[in-house]
Parts: C-alpha cells; structure tokens; sequence
C-alpha cells in the first residue's frame, strides 16, 4: 500500500477545497489503496478509520469503493467526471473489489494522515490473517527533504522545527527561509527499515547570522542562552553534521523482536523498574553525604 499523489487528478474539480488563497500552493490530494478491500474490511472498520483522522487529525476522508467500468461508489462519486474517476482509477492501478481512501489538505498534515492509516489498514488487514508485511525481508529507505519547519499543533501561524533548531536548510532553499520558511527543506536524513527508523543525523547551521535569524525571527525564541553558539559560529566554524544509530531498534528488527526491551542489557518494567539492579531504590545517608547531596522535603520546605 502506497501513498500516492493523485493531485494532478483533481486539478479541475472543487473538492475539498482550499479554504483561503494562502492555502492553494500547500493544497495536495494523497491516496491509498486497499486492494480487495471491499471483502476484507467492514463498514463498521471504515467508520473507524473515518473516526480517527477526523479525532487525530481533524480531517474528513473519502471512503471509495471500486465497482465496474472504472466507477467509484462514495459520497462524491456523483460530484467527479467520469474522466476524473478514470484518472484516478488508472493512477491508483484500482480494480474491481479495492477500496481507495482519499484524502485532500495541506501537505504535512494530509502526508501524516494518510501515512498513519496505511498502517492502521495494515494493521486491521494482519488481524484478519491477511500477509502485508514479510517478517523476513529487510527493506531499507533513506528519507530526506523533510520540511525544516512545520506549523504548531495548538498554532497554525507559528512554526516549530521538525529536526531541532540547528538543521541546516538545503542549499537551494537557503534564500527562501527568509520569505517563505514554511516552504524550506531541510538537511536532515533518516535510515529506515522494516518501517522503524534506525538512524537518523543532520548537518547543521554554520553561519551565525543565519542562526540567530532561524532562533528569533522564524521560531520566536529568546537566544539568549545560545549566545556561546553564537559567538563560536560567528569566530569561524566549519560545515559540520552527523547521524547516530539506534543501535537497540536495530538488534530488535535483525532477531524479530517487537520490542527493544528484549535486546538491552537492563530493560525496564512499564512502571520504569529495573529488575536487574533493583533501580529505583533508596539510597544511603552515607552515599549523600560522600556526593555532597541534601534532599529536601517540598511539603515541609513550603
């Protein structure tokens, strides 16, 4: 199941439309199909996956179900061309009996949508008995181009970082993050396998100048507390970056365990305990005093 971009196929029709003009240049159509969907998934599983984007995401799907001649039975069925529907039909290579799910938005959100129920589809599909996944492949993918910025959850005009702070914007947009900091990729990577991320890295922000304008004037935020960065990127500094590897993710993937507590020296309880060590436990007045702790009671120190 792959999500594919059908916007071309719905460059000349009104559905979900973009609400404002501001929104029209960041306004995609993604889509999934579910093959054999119609004898696999019930109406009440559709529902529920209507639910949950609409709960996580607060975005409304199209559940369309492909009968003969090319032709989709759903709610805006009536509302496509029959050249619209055998665009979409032949870009989603749908046959009789599947089941695409189309969504249309902004592209962040509309990619995280549709890329969390694929896998809850892939999920509901593997409860049926239904192989999606082969527990004995290894399929590796490098993701890049990450957008550097995305809007808050609680605050669609203000932005956040996707990586952290200091990820360097690709070359090309390097121009744009002073116009268009929402439209800007950024130079940070990720190592993939089996669908777990098992590596990721950056490089980073060497320019001072273009650091301290990403921190105050795209983020908001009070570098105060950076200015020791500052000042050393502004005495010279080398392009630089890195990536680190999830050593335990991948132990877990390579020995079929669904869970890294299987594969690490000391693996913790859900409530946080050690078993191995006994940790968390008490500790000894005499094991303060030798580092030089107090501990202090906050209901009396109130």
């Amino acid at each position: 199941m792959l999500v594919e971009d059908v916007t071309e196929c719905f460059s000349k029709t009104k559905i979900f439309q973009a609400s404002n003009d501001e929104d029209k240049d960041d306004f995609i159509y993604k889509a999934i199909n579910i093959k054999g969907g119609v004898n696999h998934l019930s109406n009440r599983e559709l529902k529920f996956l209507e639910k949950e984007a609409k709960k996580r995401f607060n975005y409304k799907i199209t559940i369309m179900k492909m009968i003969d001649n090319n032709q989709f039975i759903s709610q805006i069925s009536k509302y496509l061309p029959n050249d619209v529907q055998q665009n979409l039909s032949e870009v989603m290579k749908a046959e009789p009996g599947d089941i695409i799910i189309l969504g249309g938005g902004r592209t962040f959100p509309i990619c995280s949508l549709l890329g969390y129920l694929r896998k809850l589809v892939a999920s509901l599909l593997e409860g049926k008995g239904i192989k999606i996944q082969d527990p004995d492949a290894f399929n590796f993918v490098w993701v890049n181009n990450f957008p550097l910025f995305m809007p808050k959850e609680d605050c669609d005009i203000s932005l956040e970082t996707t990586h952290h702070p200091f990820t360097a914007p690709i070359a090309e947009h390097q121009d744009m993050i002073y116009t268009k900091p929402e439209k800007v990729c950024g130079q940070h990577y990720d190592l993939v396998l089996n669908g777990f991320e098992i590596a990721g890295g950056s490089l980073r922000i060497h320019d001072e100048k273009l650091q301290r304008y990403v921190l105050e004037d795209v983020l908001k935020e009070d570098a105060s507390s950076l200015e020791h960065l500052l000042q050393a990127l502004q005495s010279g500094c080398p392009p630089h970056g890195g990536i680190a590897v999830g050593f335990d993710r991948l132990m877990a993937i390579l020995c079929g365990e669904s869970t890294i507590r299987e594969v690490i020296a000391f693996p913790k309880t859900g409530e946080g305990n050690d078993l191995m060590s006994n940790a968390p436990a008490l500790i000894s007045e005499e094991l303060l005093n030798e580092y030089n702790i107090q501990l202090i009671d906050d209901d009396n120190n109130s």
